[in-house]
């Protein structure tokens, strides 16, 4: 699904939320604000695959959740380009396992305020 962006990792490509935020412009400063990762510089979050234009942010869950949703920005001359979501088990250890489990309503709800929080 994500190509050589996401290599062993199957994350859902997300239409709701792209049809929503494709094409608008991304200010990187705000990103860094509300703790985006860049897997393209040194603030990446480890477990992930390192590229420039990729962000991502772990979506809060309720307490004592052990999944971790995911949202994706591909991005390209900080535009969005493709919107990717991924639920993930969270381990003691700090490692996780993706699931097979899609974003709710909430979450998408959830992804599209932090999205729109970061587009110019």
């Amino acid at each position: 699904m994500g190509g050589c962006y996401f290599r062993c990792l199957m994350p859902v490509h997300e239409k709701r939320l792209e049809t929503l935020f494709k094409g608008k412009h991304i200010n990187e400063a705000t990103l860094k604000k509300y703790k985006w990762f860049d897997q393209g510089s040194d603030n990446y979050h480890f477990g992930f695959p390192r590229k420039e234009g990729l962000w991502l942010i772990r979506l809060e869950t309720e307490v004592g959740c052990c999944s971790w949703p995911i949202l994706f920005l591909m991005t390209k001359n900080r535009v969005i380009k493709k919107i990717f979501t991924m639920v993930c088990e969270n381990h003691n250890d700090g490692s996780y396992d993706e699931i097979e489990v899609p974003f709710f309503d909430v979450h998408i709800e959830q992804a599209k305020s932090l999205i729109e929080k970061v587009i110019k």
